[in-house]
């Protein structure tokens, strides 16, 4: 079950990843790497936008793909937000790393 609908996540892609430009070999990459991390997408998104932000699009984009590769593929998309299951939380330690590489800091939310 993905987090973000599909029209949504192709939106994101448009217009905070690509910036509107028209690579459409790129687009579909991008659309693919997210699709993957289906349960996830979320999370892929915002690293990668954040990615592009930084010039740091196809670093990230390789890392999310060698990461899923490596330890999400075999992990059913509803069960990859369980942190007691290894692969989860193996991609929950992969997502805080890419954030910390990118040196994003936690948004914290003041309480009302």
């Amino acid at each position: 079950m993905f987090e973000i609908e599909d029209k949504n996540r192709i939106k994101l892609v448009d217009e905070s990843i690509l910036n509107n430009t028209q690579d459409e070999e790129l687009r579909q990459e991008i659309i693919d790497i997210i699709n993957n991390y289906e349960g996830r997408d979320a999370d892929a998104l915002s690293i990668l936008m954040y990615a592009s932000e930084r010039n740091r699009l196809r670093e990230f984009m390789d890392k999310l793909t060698s990461h899923y590769k490596d330890s999400l593929q075999f992990v059913h998309p509803d069960a990859r937000r369980v942190n007691f299951m290894p692969g989860a939380l193996r991609a929950e330690f992969f997502i805080i790393k890419c954030f910390k590489e990118m040196d994003i800091k936690p948004h914290i939310q003041a309480e009302v």
